[in-house]
């Protein structure tokens, strides 16, 4: 199906952020008359785009317009499979809802929804995952793995690392990673990851796998409770040069598709070892009434986190089931 024509111009718009481009110009390429580009743009700003109309020079993005859409994505997105059918929502109630949805109707792997605004985001143990809107990047993807359901575990840390390496690619900032799903910068949450399977009850293996990644990207409004204030940040607040979601989303994409397809090998634990703000340090059991303080030594193969006691005593913490905090 053909895209509307304000999804072609804003496409231009997009291969044209570092300059302006005049009317004339996107006409010629797209076959259309200036009157019809600039309805195009009037119809994009409605949308909330922020677009620069100049005499004599044209239109162009500023640079803070910074919607999420297909369009922005797709110019920086370098993958075979993820993405590629790609849903972006200005609101939904849940991307990980949303896209189990689709998977029971038989969407492809890769499949991958992105919204502006969760309703009803969710994070691990029940907890709620705050989603404003224009705030952050909020995106579930879908595998379908040939395997036993031990891979949630280990697709978490692989996208724990993806989203790692493409926030220091786009932004500068190097996050670290908080076992099992949480990317922190300078002691505040950043992201946050939910993995999701459902099985094939005549094999018993997995039908498959939803990632679902939270990101906050810009400061949370003054209105939100403190309790989340006090954990949560946003990665502006430390980049070093400015960015645009959708280009970070593409790198989200671009990087877990990466370090998917090489799963196997489990080269990302390395990575995933090496940026623990964990490792090394004291840490009780979410949940353990008595709490007890173990130190976190080790990080398996599995990405469980191994613990251990003052007498030496070790315990295997497994992700589906614990969680730890951080002394």
């Amino acid at each position: 199906m053909e895209q509307p024509m304000k999804h072609r111009v804003l496409e231009i718009l997009e291969q044209s952020r570092d300059g302006d481009i005049s009317g004339s110009k996107i006409a010629a390429q797209l076959g259309i008359t200036r009157a019809a580009v600039w309805k195009a743009i009037r119809a994009l700003e409605k949308e909330g785009h922020r677009i620069e109309a100049v005499p004599r020079r044209g239109y162009r993005l500023l640079p803070d317009s910074d919607i999420l859409s297909a369009e922005a994505i797709g110019l920086h997105l370098a993958t075979r499979t993820l993405g590629r059918g790609l849903v972006v929502l200005p609101s939904v109630d849940s991307t990980n809802t949303y896209l189990k949805n689709l998977a029971l109707r038989g969407a492809k792997e890769g499949t991958t929804v992105v919204a502006d605004c969760q309703t009803g985001g969710r994070g691990r143990l029940g907890r709620t995952f705050v989603s404003p809107a224009g705030c952050g990047i909020y995106m579930s993807v879908l595998f379908r793995p040939k395997g036993s359901p031990d891979q949630s575990a280990l697709i978490t840390a692989c996208g724990a690392v993806a989203v790692a390496r493409a926030v220091e690619e786009v932004t500068g900032v190097s996050p670290q990673i908080k076992w099992v799903n949480d990317l922190m910068v300078e002691g505040k949450k950043i992201c946050g990851i939910l993995t999701e399977a459902a099985m094939e009850l005549e094999s018993g293996g997995l039908d498959y796998l939803i990632v679902g990644i939270g990101i906050n990207v810009r400061r949370l409004p003054e209105e939100f409770p403190q309790p989340v204030r006090q954990v949560a940040g946003a990665i502006d607040t430390f980049a070093a040069r400015p960015f645009s979601r959708s280009r970070l989303a593409a790198a989200v994409l671009n990087h877990l598709e990466e370090e998917a397809g090489r799963m196997d090998t489990g080269a990302y634990l390395e990575e995933y070892r090496a940026r623990s703000c964990v490792l090394g340090r004291p840490v009780t059991v979410v949940g353990d009434p008595a709490g007890k303080v173990w130190q976190a030594v080790e990080i398996d193969d599995q990405a469980r986190l191994v613990v251990e006691d003052e007498t030496g005593a070790r315990q295997v913490l497994n992700s589906r089931e614990i969680s730890v905090r951080t002394l």
